[in-house]
């Protein structure tokens, strides 16, 4: 048996425990592989890596992606380094797109991942769609289990049990509780019904699992075949950063130097000052010798040219420097010396951004 959807207090108001925690108690219980699926949230990955490590459980990376407005999710769990890519770029989408339909969006990022559903008409779409689907099967067979085997049987699809978790021991129910409370903004005597999770959802020992799902043995193979199969551990510990070139494939360092160099005697330009530069300049060759894009820079200027280049950094590709987006302009235009350009705030606003792939951000 194997925990495949876990949640820790990174699902805000839902989970009540550390990673840490988590991983002692799988442990502590016998369990040799763990997976954290945090509610559209990856938060806690690398405090779950930590913990794994620390316990020696083989880590399962994956989330719990739902649809907005509606009681829809997906557990995706991640298989290879595609498919944490695609996961990241599914939980961006779920926060970023207001028209986010999880469906197509599960489809569009199905590559490398396993995914799990509880609803008979998704699983049956998403098997349709080619993406790797799996019937999630709740915490103890029930009437909603049942139709989703039988949905699942005539398209081969393997049903797994998934009893999912939010706290550790059961003495951590009422805490539980009070954390739904409080997210719904009322007391818990008027806690709605299923509101919160059910007082059985913690994470129990295998053996209790298997007297649960008895009836249906099949279930518990089909989940730890899945678990042997989901060989991704978590990604590198390196700085993953997008590639760069400018027009003509030139890299990052060299527009960046060519836009920031100093001027020659007499000649005006947005340059920067010697010691600015040897600065810049060190940092550069270090990044480019890593393989990294010089991109951590805010370069301080008072210029009005440069401001205008931050602004129309809006109109461009959501991740584009803006302090390498026209640095032949950058070079002619003209440095004010008045007194506006004095003022601190004019002397330390930063006219360099990175925008993250995938985000909606802007400068």
């Amino acid at each position: 048996m194997t925990p495949l959807t876990v949640r820790s207090h990174y699902s805000l108001m839902w989970g009540t425990c550390a990673p840490a925690a988590i991983c002692a108690a799988a442990r502590q219980r016998g369990y040799t592989r763990l997976a954290l699926t945090d509610t559209d949230n990856l938060y806690g990955l690398w405090a779950f890596l930590d913990g794994c490590k620390a316990e020696g459980l083989r880590p399962i990376v994956g989330a719990e992606v739902t649809a907005p407005g509606a009681a829809l999710r997906a557990v995706c769990l991640v298989e290879t380094p595609t498919g944490y890519r695609n996961l990241c770029g599914l939980i961006t989408r779920r926060h970023c797109d207001p028209d986010f339909d999880l469906e197509s969006g599960v489809i569009r990022h199905a590559e490398g991942l396993a995914v799990l559903t509880r609803s008979p008409q998704l699983l049956t779409r998403w098997h349709h769609a080619g993406v790797a689907v799996y019937g999630a099967l709740p915490r103890r067979p029930d009437g909603a289990a049942l139709r989703l085997r039988q949905a699942a049987r005539p398209l081969g699809v393997p049903t797994v049990a998934t009893p999912g978790s939010f706290f550790v021991d059961p003495a951590e129910y009422p805490i539980h509780r009070v954390l739904r409370a409080i997210a719904r903004n009322t007391t818990l005597d008027r806690l709605p019904p299923g509101a919160a999770a059910p007082a059985d959802a913690w994470l129990a020992p295998p053996d209790v699992y298997r007297r649960r799902f008895a009836p249906w043995p099949d279930a518990l193979r089909a989940g730890d075949a899945l678990a042997e199969r989901l060989a991704f551990t978590g990604p590198p510990r390196r700085l993953l950063l997008p590639p760069w070139t400018g027009d003509g494939g030139r890299p990052a360092d060299e527009l960046l130097r060519a836009a920031y160099m100093p001027a020659p005697a007499g000649a005006t330009g947005q340059t920067f000052a010697k010691p600015s530069w040897n600065g810049l300049n060190t940092s550069c060759g270090s990044s480019s010798g890593w393989g990294l894009p010089p991109i951590s820079w805010s370069c301080a200027t008072s210029s009005p040219a440069a401001r205008a280049s931050a602004a129309g950094a809006r109109a461009r590709p959501r991740w584009w420097p803006t302090a390498w987006a026209s640095p032949t302009s950058a070079r002619s235009s003209t440095t004010s010396t008045s007194s506006a350009s004095s003022t601190p705030a004019a002397r330390t606003r930063p006219t360099s951004m990175w925008i993250s792939p995938g985000t909606n951000a802007t400068p």
